[in-house]
Parts: structure tokens; C-alpha cells; sequence
């Protein structure tokens, strides 16, 4: 990061603090470590009323996944559109707020969000936060091809509230949890791998069918739980999930088609995910064209060029994946 306050090692976690530096620098300080670790920003309200007092980052890196705790006092910015040119890679954000408030605009929308609250927001398109009182919050960073690993429907990376459920809570709490553990590399990157899991069982939910299309959306969870219970079936194939389930292939693409999606793109992502969760397991014994197989790659070249065109980098980086820089 482009700054000259280097951060501590804590507990596995990076640390920033602006109480290190002088109180003339504190702006700056803070300026810096808000866009180095979340992404590029253009900080325009730093402060109230004089020099920032509170201004902390923690940042642990869970595989390709970020997980950064903020506290901080009133500020406020935005991600211009020469900030998201020097962004590299593009992200989904998952703000928790923990304490405090603070009010997001994107396009024409402006969400208003406090303690308990969740939102999703897209790195790609500009955003503007402003922190209305003291807040404390946690941001997950996830990379947009992992995103789509459990999300394939791009008007769910839109800045967007999660309603409150079970999932939801499953999310939070894990969350907080995170915190706590002092966690080796490849553990991290197990956590990075449940974390996107439960986000995307929390994200499932943002959208309700219409009672019309009720039985449609019900259909369309048990095909994909069918789907998911036999990704390491080579055969699988619209044809048989079609037949199991008695309805026409038509009825099946038309199914996915409703978010978005195909059925062959379906499955090879979940396949795909499955991999990648597979070659970041702490104590993984198995070789990655075994990896390939167990999850119905039978060709290692084809598996080798599907995870590269998805993830942006081969099978044999899955555990040490690049970072973003600010």
C-alpha cells in the first residue's frame, strides 16, 4: 500500500492505525489506508471537526477473499471513475455494519444503513459512502468470478440490502467469529471458501418469486440440490437432470434462463467451485489433475483452461492467488 504507515501483525491480521501517526497527517493517513485496503477511493470528508481520533483497519486475508474490520469517525467518499480505472480486477463488497450509520448511494439509489444491516454492492460502478456517526463494520471483498460462484445474476451485485433471515445470521455470525481465530494460510483459505457459501445461500434469498412462479423457483432449488449432490458425475447432463426431475429439456433451460443462467454453466461453475475449495484445503493430498477428475473434469487440459478462464489464474495458484493492490 501506498503509504508510509506500515501496518502491524496481529492475531494473522494486518493492522492500520492512524493513532500512529501525527494529528497534522491523520487525513492523509487515513485517506491512504481507506484506499489501500478497500479498493481505490476519493476521500472528500475526512473529518468534522478537527484531525480523525479513530481511524483502525484490520484486514485478513482469506485466500482470494478479504475480510476488513473498520472503525472510524464521520467521513465520507466515493469511487470515481478514475479510481475504478485503477482498480485491478473487479469485486463484489458485502458491508456488515456492526455500530454506527452510514448512508450508501449508487445510480439513483441512496440505503440508509445501520447496526445489524447487510449490503452487497459491485466494485465495476461508482459508489459513495457517508458515515453519519462513529461506525464500526465489517466488509468482505470477494472477487466477481468467486461471486459467481454462487451468484450468477448480475442485478444481485448491485448495490442491494439482504433481507434478515437464517442465512443471513449464519453469514454475520461467522463473520464475527473470523475474527476471533488466528487462522495459517491454507485454513484462511478454507474460511474464504465457507464464507462464500453462506453468502451465497444469504443472497438466494434477496429476491422472492411472485406467487405465480412460486412452484417454478421451488422446482429450480431442488434441480440445483439434485445438481449439487452429483457434480462428480462425468455423465451428468440436462437430458438426466431432466428426466429425473419428469419435466422437458425445454422446461429445464427455461428454468435457468429465468436468472440469467444455462444449465451447462451451472454446473460447471459449482464443479469449478467445488475444485477451488478442493486445492485450498488445508492438508490437500490430492493432485490437482485428481482434483479435476473428482469433480467430473475427466480431461486435465479442459479443467486446466475452465478454472483459468474463470478464476484468472491456473489450478496450480489456487492457494496462493494474487491480491488486489490499491
Amino acid at each position: 500500500m501506498d503509504t508510509d504507515l506500515l501496518p502491524e501483525e496481529v492475531a494473522g491480521a494486518e493492522r492500520w492505525d492512524v493513532a500512529q501517526v501525527g494529528a497534522r497527517d491523520r487525513d492523509e493517513a487515513w485517506r491512504s489506508i481507506v484506499s489501500g485496503t478497500h479498493l481505490p477511493w476519493t476521500l472528500d470528508r475526512v473529518r468534522e471537526s478537527g484531525p480523525p481520533t479513530d481511524g483502525r483497519i484490520l484486514r485478513r486475508r482469506l485466500g482470494d477473499i478479504q475480510l476488513l474490520d473498520t472503525w472510524c469517525g464521520l467521513c465520507g467518499g466515493q469511487r470515481l471513475r478514475s479510481d475504478l480505472r485503477r482498480t485491478e480486477g473487479e469485486y463484489v463488497g458485502v458491508l456488515v455494519v456492526r455500530d454506527g450509520r452510514e448512508v450508501l448511494t449508487q445510480d439513483d439509489d441512496q440505503i440508509a444503513v445501520g447496526a445489524g444491516d447487510v449490503v452487497a454492492w459491485h466494485s465495476a460502478r461508482p459508489i459513495r459512502f457517508d458515515v453519519l456517526e462513529p461506525l464500526r463494520k465489517q466488509t468482505l471483498l470477494v472477487p466477481v468470478a468467486r461471486f459467481r460462484d454462487v451468484v450468477p445474476s448480475p442485478e444481485l451485485t448491485t448495490a442491494r440490502l439482504l433481507r434478515p433471515n437464517s442465512a443471513r445470521l449464519l453469514l454475520t455470525s461467522y463473520l464475527s467469529f473470523v475474527t476471533t481465530l488466528e487462522l495459517t494460510p491454507e485454513a484462511a483459505a478454507g474460511a474464504g471458501n465457507a464464507a462464500l457459501e453462506l453468502l451465497g445461500a444469504a443472497l438466494s434469498t434477496l429476491s422472492t418469486p411472485a406467487s405465480g412462479t412460486a412452484r417454478r423457483h421451488e422446482l429450480r432449488q431442488r434441480v440445483k440440490g439434485y445438481i449439487e449432490a452429483r457434480l462428480g458425475d462425468p455423465t451428468l447432463s440436462p437430458r438426466a437432470i431432466a428426466r429425473h426431475h419428469a419435466v422437458s429439456e425445454r422446461l429445464l433451460y427455461a428454468l435457468f434462463e429465468e436468472e440469467g443462467d444455462t444449465v451447462q454453466a451451472y454446473v460447471r461453475r459449482r464443479r469449478l467451485a467445488r475444485a477451488h475449495a478442493d486445492l485450498t484445503r488445508p492438508g490437500r493430498d490430492l493432485a490437482i489433475h485428481q482434483v479435476a477428475r473428482r469433480w467430473g473434469f475427466t480431461d486435465p487440459a479442459h479443467f486446466s483452461r475452465a478454472f483459468r478462464a474463470h478464476y484468472g489464474y491456473p489450478p496450480s495458484q489456487a492457494a496462493s492467488p494474487p491480491v488486489p493492490s490499491g
